[in-house]
């Protein structure tokens, strides 16, 4: 009977062990599958804040190269902008923000004035676009549509993804592109073009500070006031000579004398500030459309800042007719 009883106990001493290990285990295994599940929700949801904070984008190299190559290069490429003879871009030929990279030409692009990363949809190339009309073959309303929603959709991706996608750009508009032997630098509407030329009267001074300050943003004029446009039904006056920098740029002083684009007794009034100037800010009716918005625009203070200049120390207006030495 002792024995039965002794048997009993060690039996159920085994049985309780073996209770105590499988409850022992299935707690392990319980605790184990918490933390995998706890692990793969904390995952989705830090994937989910991740997108939400990329507004829905992925952000990965692929998908800009994808939504650039799509939607923006075609857009960018000379041969396309070069073909629209009515200017529409507020006379800006988008090529010339056309850098090595996708991450470059947005960085340009941004340095230059005319997208805003912190309000996309306030970016002044969209406002150039917005202002087209739909008045060509080469320019429809469907295609000016085109240009808006794809460049919006990149300026918006480049918010949310560019510090992810893109490294720091130093150099951010590269090389200047060129048009013949003469580059045309990269101007930013909001900071106008540097000059070299001495504050003083003299004739070379006065046509350094034209190169400088004019001749210089010659792109917003592009095609269609260029001596080298050849289309017959564009009737633009040709006053802008090509070639090599410093005749042109003279050239092209001497034209805009001679076709009196320049009125010192009312300089404001002087077509070389009025053609280009808005009809709401006061210009008169351009064939090729706004080239400064408004008087605030870089361009338009550097055009003033050469009248100002020639009217203070010219008389009369046109000693700068004759020949003299070519600016460096």
């Amino acid at each position: 009977m002792l024995a039965s009883t002794s048997a009993n106990r060690e039996a159920n001493k085994v049985i309780r062990a073996q209770q105590d290990q499988a409850v022992s285990l299935l707690r392990s295994r319980a605790s184990r599958l918490t933390w995998l599940l706890a692990g793969a929700l904390l995952s989705t949801l830090l994937a989910w804040l991740m997108l939400s904070s990329c507004h829905g984008y992925l952000c990965t190299d692929e998908e800009a190269l994808q939504l650039y190559s799509q939607r923006i290069e075609p857009l960018l490429q000379s041969d396309r902008t070069a073909s629209c003879n009515q200017c529409h871009l507020a006379g800006v030929d988008l090529s010339n923000f056309l850098q090595e990279t996708p991450c470059q030409t947005m960085a340009c692009m941004v340095n230059s004035g005319v997208v805003d990363l912190a309000s996309p949809e306030d970016s002044l190339v969209l406002s150039w676009i917005r202002k087209s009309e739909p008045d060509s073959e080469l320019i429809t309303a469907q295609i000016i549509e085109q240009e808006h929603q794809g460049f919006l959709a990149w300026i918006e991706y480049h918010a949310a993804c560019g510090k992810r996608v893109c490294d720091e750009v130093e150099n951010n508009c590269g090389v200047p592109p060129l048009h013949t032997e003469c580059e045309i630098p990269v101007a930013n509407v909001l900071i106008q073009m540097p000059t070299s030329a001495p504050e003083d009267c003299h004739e070379k001074s006065l046509e350094q500070l034209f190169a400088d300050k004019v001749y210089s943003l010659r792109g917003r004029c592009y095609p269609c006031h260029f001596e080298s446009n050849q289309d017959p039904e564009n009737p633009a006056p040709r006053w802008i000579a090509t070639g090599e920098c410093a005749p042109a740029s003279l050239q092209t002083l001497r034209n805009v004398l001679r076709n009196d684009y320049v009125d010192t007794e009312s300089l404001y009034d002087s077509l070389l500030l009025t053609k280009p100037l808005a009809q709401l800010a006061g210009g008169l009716e351009h064939g090729g459309h706004d080239k400064f918005l408004d008087a605030n625009d870089a361009g338009y203070q550097d055009f003033l800042d050469w009248l100002g200049r020639y009217q203070r120390c010219t008389s009369p207006p046109a000693t700068l007719l004759k020949a003299s030495p070519t600016p460096p």
